[in-house]
């Protein structure tokens, strides 16, 4: 069983399409240059409880984001 995505949780994912390094975080340890995003930022809070191989949308405004979660470590 994969491991769901919890505060502390390294994804390799895809948004868009485009191939990123995330690191979910509590908010005092955001930095967007590096990946980490915190748990209650809207995409952080969406990533909660998945797991690898989970494919989902959310949409933030106007824009929406497809989201592939290829693993989590």
């Amino acid at each position: 069983m994969d491991k769901a995505i919890q505060i502390g949780s390294k994804i390799q994912a895809e948004i868009n399409g485009l191939a990123k390094e995330i690191i979910i975080v509590e908010p005092q340890n955001v930095d967007p240059e590096t990946g980490r995003i915190s748990e209650l930022s809207p995409i952080g809070s969406a990533l909660i409880g998945h797991e690898s191989g989970d494919r989902f949308q959310i949409k933030l405004g106007q824009r929406k984001y497809l989201l592939h979660i290829k693993k989590v470590i």
